[in-house]
């Protein structure tokens, strides 16, 4: 009987504690207020040190060093805190972003957001000399076919 008890209490707090939100409608006015919040919670700042890493891992120090160098000077962080948010905007719904948003307040979430596009450009250059050869293979089959 006690175990019945605790069970239906534990339940209880979990339901209450993981209750579902009442849906975000999508519209451009909310997707603008979560793109905030998402600039908020992962500043422009910290957002354009994890793109220079980006840069870094795909074409080595030098190049990422004149990039940094070449944004600093032509690119204003209310610029590209105007662009981030503008394809914030086009790319995610309303929900979307809260759950962005949500992700990048915690330390783990940004260390994640800022790991993903590295791990995917890490599997992007995995993939590219074999797509690579595929397609040189196959235009040298489509042209013999067509000789």
């Amino acid at each position: 009987m006690r175990f019945h008890i605790v069970s239906v209490f534990v339940v209880a707090f979990l339901l209450a504690c993981d209750a579902p939100d009442k849906p975000l409608p999508d519209n451009p006015e909310n997707r603008l207020s979560m793109a905030k919040v998402v600039i908020e919670a992962y500043p422009t700042q910290s957002y354009a040190g994890s793109v220079i890493a980006r840069i870094t891992n795909a074409t080595g120090p030098e190049v990422a060093d004149a990039a940094r160098s070449l944004i600093k000077n032509n690119l204003s962080t209310e610029t590209i805190e105007q662009q981030r948010l503008d394809l914030l905007v086009e790319h995610f719904t309303a929900a979307e972003l809260k759950l962005l948003a949500e992700l990048a307040s915690k330390n783990s979430g940004r260390t994640l957001l800022e790991k993903l596009p590295l791990f995917d450009q890490e599997i992007t250059d995995l993939f590219n000399p074999f797509v690579v050869r595929t397609m040189s293979n196959n235009t040298e089959t489509i042209q013999l076919e067509g000789e």
